[in-house]
């Protein structure tokens, strides 16, 4: 089942297949059941390397379509951008996190310890963290030599929301607490 979708890779570097993965961790069928198989593969580009995996899921966990990314929200990342992690609707994809906790007591304990983690900063995590991150988000590394800690490296956090007062309300809280810690933000 798992050779029915091929990668979109050029010179492959490492190919891997699992079919039914349930079957490799039995006391995990619960969770690993939903999942009915996985390829996933390293290949070589002209500037670097390409990793994609395609897991092919029950249609029970997918509860809902990702909206489309615009073309240019990604366009307006500094051209020194070497780490990014972007998508769209974390608040979507938190919920389904939330959900998938009722069933699964490792994931429950993931879910608990990040809604503590910022509840010992007074943040609903629900609410005022990933409430409003409804639509694109990015979160990058960029070269930076004016960094705080004199590393070279800057960070940067891109979110387009559709709730402004709670983004702006949460960003200003967290901007307080890293003056704190002197982190400039």
């Amino acid at each position: 089942k798992a050779l029915e979708k091929e990668l979109n890779l050029q010179n492959i570097l490492i190919e891997t297949y699992v079919d039914n993965p349930s079957d490799l961790e039995p006391n995990y069928t619960e969770y690993w059941g939903k999942i009915q198989s996985i390829v996933s593969g390293v290949g070589v580009v002209q500037d670097g390397l390409r990793i994609q995996t395609i897991a092919k899921l029950d249609p029970s966990l997918i509860t809902s379509q990702p909206g489309l990314a615009e073309k240019n929200f990604l366009a307006s990342l500094p051209s020194n951008t070497w780490f990014l992690i972007s998508g769209y609707n974390l608040n979507q994809t938190w919920n389904n996190l939330v959900l998938q906790s009722k069933n699964i007591p490792e994931v429950e304990e993931i879910v608990t310890g990040i809604r503590q983690s910022f509840g010992t900063i007074s943040l609903d995590v629900d609410r005022d963290v990933f409430g409003w991150m409804d639509q694109e988000y990015a979160i990058a590394l960029v070269n930076n030599n004016q960094s705080t800690l004199s590393l070279g490296i800057g960070g940067l956090v891109l979110v387009k929301t559709s709730d402004r007062q709670t983004a702006s309300d949460t960003l200003a809280k967290l901007s307080q607490i890293a003056s704190q810690y002197l982190i400039n933000v």
